[in-house]
């Protein structure tokens, strides 16, 4: 027996994401390079090569 397909009346939007996210998600990835910088410094609070 075949399976009727499901469709969509109208198309997909995509959905925007609010400012607030976009400019979290630029700070984590900031938070992330930073942190990057600093693994293997054997101190987290400095950054490597200071």
């Amino acid at each position: 027996m075949e399976r009727a397909r499901i469709r969509c009346p109208r198309p997909r939007r995509r959905l925007r994401r609010p400012p607030i996210v976009d400019a979290r998600m630029a700070e984590l990835a900031a938070l992330r390079a930073e942190l990057a910088d600093r693994v293997g410094t054997g101190c987290p609070l400095r950054a490597a090569g200071v």
